[in-house]
């Protein structure tokens, strides 16, 4: 998660990078899938794998992403007195 800070160029990048991606896909999709004989659609099971494939990177991710927020947000916090002053 950007800093407050940092949210409009986060968004600006993270934009781009889901354009990119998506213009990515798209040309590697007609790289992968083809017309076999008798006007057959082939390689849609390698591109599922890959699909599936991809998606299960997503919670990994997702994980590492969660606990770097964590660990900044815990050095970043203040420190807190108990009430007996220490």
């Amino acid at each position: 998660m950007p800093l407050p800070h940092e949210r409009a160029s986060f968004q600006s990048i993270q934009s781009a990078v889901q354009h990119l991606s998506s213009a990515t896909g798209a040309v590697a999709s007609t790289r992968v899938l083809g017309e076999g004989p008798g006007r057959v659609l082939v390689g849609v099971p390698g591109l599922a794998g890959a699909a599936i494939a991809l998606g299960l990177c997503v919670p990994v991710l997702l994980a590492l992403i969660e606990t770097r927020v964590r660990r900044r947000d815990e050095a970043e916090a203040p420190v807190r007195l108990t009430a007996s002053g220490g």
